[in-house]
């Protein structure tokens, strides 16, 4: 009896939990790195020019001007109080993706942009990297990613990673919940009374809807959260 009590203790409770304790670890490390980038705008400036810019294949391309018009001229109270201005960066990459990133910056594929020709919805995938932007997402983006493979380099669990991603399922559903909800706030300025969200939704590339972590709201999920918001 004793011997099949020590294999249970050594083989299932302590096992898990180590597992349990280091998760709790990861947990307590990206809220802290977090709470630090958002105290410190010279952080995210740190981030941008060490660790994100140099990934980014930065693109001139003659749409950057116009978007970029568009976004300094969007009213303040529908900005980001974080920052003084909001920089339109479009990628050569041919992916299918848009994403807030350090210091107020709103990264565009071309893929995308090339994809994407109806103007509310890109009225409306801008407005959702602003609700990032708002939020600090992106800096907790890049928290979560960076505690996580730190995790990953020195435990050495090939599943590690995925696993704590699954712990911030909650918290990333919120996130893009409330980013589509300041989204759907842009649309109402510029088009109110004007606004099908089933249909814009339908037309952004399905690419770009699939090409984010399943963690993330299905389409259906994300069309019925505006709907409560707006009625």
């Amino acid at each position: 009896m004793n011997n099949i009590t020590n294999k249970i203790r050594n083989f299932i409770i302590l096992p898990c939990l180590a597992i349990l304790l280091s998760m709790a670890l990861y947990l307590s490390l990206v809220f802290y790195s977090h709470k630090i980038f958002l105290s410190f705008p010279k952080a995210e400036e740190y981030l941008w020019n060490y660790f994100v810019k140099d990934k980014i294949d930065i693109t001139q391309d003659k749409r950057q001007k116009s978007i970029q018009f568009f976004v300094d001229n969007i009213p303040d109270d529908l900005l980001p109080t974080r920052y003084n201005k909001i920089q339109i960066i479009i990628s050569s990459s041919n992916e299918i993706n848009a994403y807030s990133a350090p210091g107020g910056r709103v990264i565009l594929t071309k893929g995308l942009l090339d994809k994407l020709t109806n103007n509310k919805a890109l009225v409306f995938v801008i407005g959702h990297e602003i609700g990032h932007l708002q939020r600090g997402d992106h800096l907790y983006e890049f928290s979560r990613s960076m505690i996580a493979k730190t995790y990953k380099l020195f435990m050495g669990y090939s599943i590690f990673e995925e696993l704590l991603l699954v712990i911030d399922n909650g918290k990333i559903k919120q996130a893009e919940f409330i980013a589509d909800k300041k989204a759907f706030d842009l649309l109402k300025h510029y088009y109110d009374g004007q606004i099908n969200i089933e249909e814009i939704f339908y037309i952004l590339p399905k690419h770009y809807d699939s090409s984010i972590l399943s963690t993330h709201p299905t389409t259906e999920e994300r069309i019925h959260e505006i709907m409560k918001y707006s009625s």
